[in-house]
């Protein structure tokens, strides 16, 4: 079967029952024992709409071997709802060859205008007006290879903006929030912030890697996308420094540690928590970003269109979350668009190529 041909997405299998006969991009797999001691297969399948667990009943260890994690198989069965959610059971399973697949179909990407995104955020960054910072802003603007990937990264391998340039729309998005706040509070340095909503996630495109999957590279599994932001600071720092613009140490530790405080918690893996305005703005700012853009995904994604609830979220402490009832939800569609808000957005024409 090509996979150019017009198929059934995952976020259209949601019906207990439902049968598919579809190619997959297999991004997990794991070789798991029943109580009986019978081996079978855990994985997750992924196309362009989204992810979905599956499971392969009596499997053994060659067949198990023989399944291209990162690569495509033609996936046979059907739609179980198991704790509320679509699984996907699956009783014939084989390697398909990568040339016989179209790659877009299966790495989900933004329906914003990226140009139009990366026009904004370059627009956000040219009000900072201290000498120093504005610097250190066009050094990493300038790397043209760095900011490729800063267009093409996700945010985040699956909790929120987990598609093609989800990063970039992340940082816009807070970085509007930010221009919503900076007015209120006096006590904000504009430019600190402005930076540092750039520069927070600035590592994920090292951490991340998205050619035919969203997974952790390497260095991204061992140090991790604040320390690496921390690092390619550091070396925009120097390379500025050499060439003879100075940037003062107390711009840079603060810097460093918006970087490295803005999850907030130890136990979200910020070595430091937030002690300067601008960094108590920034967590707060891009957990209001990530956590909407999550409860709006789990909302429109929820596979029973008459429920009020959704399934347990991990995002949100496994908590079910409150979609409204469907002639609300119907409101809320229906509802004028109010102007002012529609002109500060940018267009919707696509995404990435």
């Amino acid at each position: 079967m090509s996979a150019t041909a017009r198929r059934r997405y995952i976020e259209q299998l949601i019906r207990e029952g439902e049968t598919f006969d579809e190619v997959f991009l297999l991004s997990e797999k794991e070789l798991k024992t029943t109580k009986a001691g019978k081996l079978f297969v855990r994985g997750t399948l992924q196309d362009q709409s989204g992810q979905c667990r599956m499971i392969i009943w009596e499997a053994t260890e060659k067949f198990y071997e023989a399944l291209p994690r990162g690569g495509f198989v033609r996936a046979k069965g059907r739609v179980e709802i198991y704790q509320n959610r679509p699984q996907l059971i699956v009783e014939f399973c084989a390697p398909v060859d990568e040339s016989q697949v179209d790659l877009a179909e299966f790495l989900p990407a933004t329906s914003e205008d990226v140009e139009a995104l990366e026009a904004e955020l370059r627009e956000h960054l040219s009000l900072i007006a201290d000498g120093q910072l504005k610097a250190l802003a066009d050094a990493f603007l300038a790397d043209e290879e760095l900011m490729a990937r800063f267009r093409r990264s996700p945010a985040a391998k699956t909790l929120h903006h987990a598609y093609l340039g989800g990063l970039l729309e992340h940082t816009v998005s807070v970085m509007r929030l930010a221009k919503g706040v900076l007015p209120l509070y006096p006590v904000l340095n504009g430019d600190l912030l402005r930076l540092g909503v750039f520069l927070h996630d600035i590592g994920k495109t090292q951490e991340l890697s998205c050619d035919r999957e969203f997974a952790y590279t390497d260095a991204g599994q061992l140090v991790g996308h604040l320390v690496q932001g921390t690092l390619m600071l550091d070396e925009k720092v120097r390379r500025l420094r050499d060439g003879g613009t100075p940037v003062a140490d107390v711009l840079v530790q603060q810097l460093i540690h918006l970087v490295i405080a803005h999850h907030g918690e130890f136990a979200y893996g910020s070595p430091k928590l937030p002690m300067t305005a601008e960094a108590v703005a920034l967590h707060y700012l891009d957990n209001i970003d990530a956590k909407l853009h999550a409860f709006a995904r789990a909302v429109e994604n929820h596979p029973a269109d008459e429920e009020a609830w959704t399934s347990r979220q991990f995002m949100f402490d496994n908590r079910m979350l409150y979609r409204g009832t469907q002639e609300e939800r119907q409101r809320r569609a229906e509802a004028p668009e109010d102007a002012a808000d529609a002109a500060e957005r940018s267009p919707r024409k696509g995404g990435i190529d």
